[in-house]
Formats: C-alpha cells, sequence, structure tokens
C-alpha cells in the first residue's frame, strides 16, 4: 500500500476549477429518514453561508481546535471543516468515535471545539475514567441529529461545566444548520430548560 505522503509527493497539481458562488460543491446523502437516503446538490454559498452562521453562533473561535470525531462523508462534519477553516483552526481527526479516544484527545491535544450526536455524549460520561482527564480545554460542544434528554445534558454539564453547550437543529438540503438553541438558555446551576429535551 503507498503511503498518503507518497502520494502527495508523487501527485502533480490539479488546476484550479475556478468554481465558486452558485456552482456545485458537492453531493450529500440525507439520513434516509423518510425513506432510502438521496443525494442533495449543495453550493459553495451554501456551504459558506453556514459556516458563517456556526461561527457568529460562537461555534468556532480564531484558532480555535475542533475535533472530528464523526464520519467526514455526513453534512456535520463537512460543517465542522467549514467554521474550522473561517475560523484559521486546526483539525484533529480520530479514525473512528470512541469515547475513549476523545478522551485522549481532547487531553492530548487541547481541543477547544467539537460536535457530538447525543448517543456519542452519553457513551463519554458514562466512560468510567471521564473524571480522570482534563478537559478543560473544551470551550464548546455541538450536539444534535437526535433529541437530547435533560438528564443527559446535565450530566454532560457536570462533567464539562467551562464548556459552552449548543444544539443545532438542520437537514442536509439547508447546507445544514436550521436553528441552533445557545447554551445561554442552561440554567445557571447548570438544569437544562424544559424545552432543551424536546430536539
Amino acid at each position: 500500500m503507498l503511503s498518503y505522503e507518497a502520494l502527495l509527493t508523487d501527485a502533480e497539481p490539479v488546476p484550479d476549477a475556478r468554481r465558486c458562488g452558485t456552482d456545485l460543491a458537492g453531493v450529500f446523502y440525507t439520513g434516509g429518514t423518510t425513506g432510502f437516503p438521496k443525494g442533495v446538490m449543495l453550493s459553495h454559498d451554501a456551504l459558506c453561508q453556514n459556516s458563517l452562521f456556526a461561527v457568529a453562533e460562537g461555534m468556532a473561535r480564531a484558532g480555535a481546535i475542533g475535533l472530528h470525531a464523526a464520519p467526514l462523508f455526513h453534512i456535520a462534519a463537512i460543517t465542522v471543516l467549514g467554521f474550522l477553516w473561517t475560523e484559521g483552526g486546526t483539525h484533529v481527526t480520530l479514525p473512528a468515535f470512541t469515547p475513549l479516544g476523545v478522551l485522549e484527545a481532547i487531553e492530548r491535544e487541547r481541543i477547544s471545539t467539537t460536535v457530538l450526536v447525543p448517543t456519542m455524549i452519553q457513551m463519554l460520561v458514562d466512560h468510567s475514567e471521564a473524571g480522570s482527564f482534563d478537559l478543560s480545554s473544551l470551550e464548546t460542544m455541538v450536539y444534535g441529529a437526535s433529541p437530547i434528554s435533560e438528564p443527559l445534558v446535565e450530566r454532560a454539564v457536570a462533567l464539562l461545566p467551562q464548556t459552552h453547550f449548543i444544539q443545532v437543529y438542520g437537514m442536509t438540503e439547508m447546507a445544514p444548520i436550521i436553528t441552533i438553541l445557545a447554551g445561554v438558555f442552561l440554567k445557571p446551576e447548570g438544569r437544562a430548560s424544559s424545552f432543551l429535551s424536546t430536539g
């Protein structure tokens, strides 16, 4: 097998296709919740505007260090790529999600932002060693893709008291952000407001 570095060294530069604006940036597949997954054509404008929305809502600051723990083919991961690029951030990518891998990466790489789904957050807070890692660098936890229970939010806040939690609702066709529920809606004592659990 050829190494990635060897492939880069031997490759010829690809001419700039000069695509932008309303030109097609990529085809992304839906979750298939209403039938077979469908390919969605998204423009450069759509992806760029979503990156700007994400930055405006505080998903990453300038120079952020972001953790990719979800598959990079998913639109949520493309959103993380976008807001990190917009802010000149650093990308740290795991080969696959494991709770221990995420905990180790946050401590080792001083991760400041990540996007996880509620099931991943559940596995993180349930991990027997979660409390033994230095997670103080994590400023922002973005979550979505399914409803999250109020007790799980409370446990996550207890594990990560310095972290700003942001709930996102979206769909692939919207590139993907539709609405954002910022962490300011968490009560000061760490209890989630009642509508956090509605998804």
